[in-house]
């Protein structure tokens, strides 16, 4: 093929870990107190302890959402029922007694940051019957956002039954619901919550 017929199109394309669709992960560690051998917990309240109201507000709307797709537990948003704007301690045992929850599960951000990647570059090349070619090329740096959860489930005499951190990249969204997703999935596993939800799952 003469060169003048050939005609090359190099594009470049940075790609985000296979990086969340594929770069979004999640690795999780639990433990469930030892010493604890009560029930599964019939209701429980999600404080999401993040000075940014939003981040709290998605955290605690993500959690409850899994837990009800996982378990037959009652979730309950904090937010709901307890005004950020003043000391939140105060209010926490009035509001457990009134709606007679039995725990309370606080997650919260430890470290969060950005690392750069650096990922191979793969190129691909592909031929048209026209003779028109297209070469693409993959990788490159890549900045990739990530955030550890740490997260503790009391119950109302103060002890906890549960602790579990869970490192997750992605942007700030994707890590808050993925992790939620795992948490929630583990806490059933744990006996901590009841299996169930709308997915009835057993696990």
């Amino acid at each position: 093929m003469k060169a003048w017929c050939m005609k090359i199109a190099v594009i470049f394309v940075s790609i985000v870990l296979l990086v969340l669709t594929g770069c979004m992960s999640v690795d999780m560690y639990s433990q469930r107190n030892p010493q604890w051998h009560g029930q599964p917990l019939k209701r429980v309240m999600i404080i999401g302890n993040f000075e940014n109201l939003v981040y709290r507000h998605y955290a605690e709307g993500q959690m409850c959402e899994y837990i009800g797709d996982y378990s037959n537990t009652i979730c309950l948003q904090s937010l709901k029922y307890l005004f950020a704007g003043q000391n939140e301690s105060a209010q926490i045992a009035a509001v457990l007694n009134r709606e007679k929850a039995d725990g309370i599960i606080y997650i919260s951000t430890q470290a969060h940051g950005t690392t750069v990647v650096n990922t191979p570059i793969v190129f691909t090349a592909m031929s048209w019957p026209s003779g028109f070619g297209t070469m693409i090329g993959y990788g490159g740096p890549v900045a990739v956002d990530w955030a550890n959860y740490s997260v503790k489930l009391y119950v109302t005499n103060g002890t906890v039954i549960w602790y579990a951190n869970a490192d997750a990249s992605g942007k700030p969204e994707e890590t808050i619901e993925h992790s939620s997703y795992h948490i929630s999935k583990e806490l059933v596993k744990a006996g901590i919550i009841a299996p169930g939800g709308s997915r009835h799952y057993t696990p």
